[in-house]
């Protein structure tokens, strides 16, 4: 599974994160992804975003941007869990 965040829509510390790369990392080497790593690395967007200011109608704009990997009705689920974790988060 690949990450629907493209270093585009995030700054370079967001995307590249030791986190994220590990992530990453495993899943590259046939290392199922599980809910777990996903919810792990929406965090680590949603705490990158946060300390560099952005908010959270920023990131469901990067989120919902044209992207080659992502059908629209996907993009539109994950801005809307993006979100939802964003409160919660608070």
């Amino acid at each position: 599974m690949q990450s629907p965040f493209s270093p585009s829509s995030f700054s370079q510390s967001a995307v590249q994160s030791p986190q994220a790369r590990a992530q990453v990392q495993q899943a590259s080497e046939g290392t199922a992804v599980t809910e777990d790593h996903v919810l792990a690395a929406l965090m680590g967007v949603i705490r990158a975003a946060r300390q560099q200011g952005q908010s959270v109608e920023e990131v469901q704009a990067a989120v919902l941007a044209d992207d080659a990997l992502l059908e629209m009705p996907v993009r539109q689920l994950l801005s809307d869990i993006v979100a939802e974790a964003w409160h919660q988060l608070n």
